[in-house]
Formats: C-alpha cells, sequence, structure tokens
C-alpha cells in the first residue's frame, strides 16, 4: 500500500493543478500502520485486463500488488440507471469506509469501467482528480466532450461539476481521489 500511495502522491505533485498538489500533500502526511487496508475480497470482470493492456500507466504495477488484497465494491448503494448498474467496480484505499486505509481529509481509492459504458452526468461536492492507469474514455465536464484521453492524463472535476465518463472497446482502470466536501450524500446522477 505504501509504494502505491507514494507513487501516486508523486505523481500528482507533478502536476500544476492545485487540487493535485493539495491531494499530494495530503498524502504525503497520511501514516499508513501495518495490516491497515487489507481486507480482501472479489476480483472484479474486466480488473485482469485492464492490467494486462498494451498501454498502461506505471502505476499500474503498484496497483497490481495491492488490488487482490482491497475491498471491490460491485454495488453502490444509492440507485443507478440502468444502463449502468453492474457495469463497474471500485474500491476506496484511504478515507473514511471501515476497509480503507483511515484518513478524514482525503479518499483514494481504484475504479473500474467496463467495455463499451457510459457513466451518465453525476456530481458530488468533493473535488476530484481521475489518474487514468489502463483505457482511453471520453471525459464530460458541464455538457462539453474532451477528447479521449489515455493512460497517465489527470483528470480533474470541480466540486458539483456535472461530469460523464464513456469507455470505447477497453475497460478503464483509474485511480481518483476526492479532496474537500467527502460526503457521499452530497452525490446526485442524473437518470435515477
Amino acid at each position: 500500500m505504501d509504494q502505491l500511495i507514494d507513487a501516486f502522491a508523486a505523481e500528482l505533485c507533478a502536476h500544476d493543478l492545485p487540487a493535485a498538489q493539495t491531494a499530494a500533500a495530503l498524502l504525503g502526511r497520511l501514516t499508513v500502520t501495518p495490516g491497515a487496508g487489507r481486507t480482501g475480497g472479489f476480483t472484479p470482470r474486466y480488473l485482469d485486463v485492464a492490467m494486462a493492456a498494451a498501454h498502461t500507466h506505471p502505476l499500474t504495477a503498484h496497483f497490481a500488488a495491492i488490488a487482490p488484497r482491497v475491498s471491490w465494491v460491485e454495488v453502490s448503494k444509492r440507485p443507478m440507471p440502468a444502463s449502468f448498474a453492474g457495469r463497474y467496480s471500485y474500491c476506496e484505499i484511504v478515507g473514511q469506509d471501515p476497509t480503507s486505509i483511515p484518513a478524514v481529509d482525503i479518499r483514494i481509492g481504484a475504479y473500474l469501467q467496463f467495455p463499451d459504458t457510459c457513466y451518465p452526468l453525476h456530481w458530488h461536492a468533493a473535488e476530484e482528480l481521475y489518474l487514468p492507469l489502463s483505457g482511453t474514455a471520453e471525459w464530460t465536464r458541464d455538457g462539453v466532450d474532451s477528447e479521449p484521453a489515455p493512460p497517465g492524463t489527470l483528470i480533474r472535476h470541480a466540486s458539483n461539476e456535472r461530469h460523464a465518463t464513456r469507455t470505447l472497446s477497453e475497460p478503464l482502470l483509474a485511480l481518483w481521489a476526492w479532496i474537500g466536501d467527502l460526503d457521499f450524500y452530497s452525490y446526485g446522477i442524473e437518470g435515477v
């Protein structure tokens, strides 16, 4: 876990975005106790495909070392549109989930979205960063589409900015970070 957290912090630190600098500093102050955040669980569909892709970010190797030990979630506690339900998995590595490394001022984790899937427009109070490790996806912010973003492209979503993600023919595996207002109850999604 330490190696992934340190490598993610270094990657964030290399970007000029204030949110990336804040997240890197918060991760730099994190204390990881032995055994924290190591619960294990199921392996999500497409995870092996995503980690074995031809074009991956170097952090993929660090994530692969811990992937079997994280607690993946396949079903959200919130209702999801039928077109998206069951087509993604995520885990929280650092944050407030009982299975994660405890932190009150940052949440980080991994996100896996299946091929040919649209994560509909959604929003939350937290400022969010995504670092795709594998897979190229199209990212929409406030209704404006962007060019497909390959692995290594840092994606930022401002607080309460409506955003969506569409995968193409390959799954998306990304690390994510939330800073600011970390309350999951601020989350909303179109179509439910």
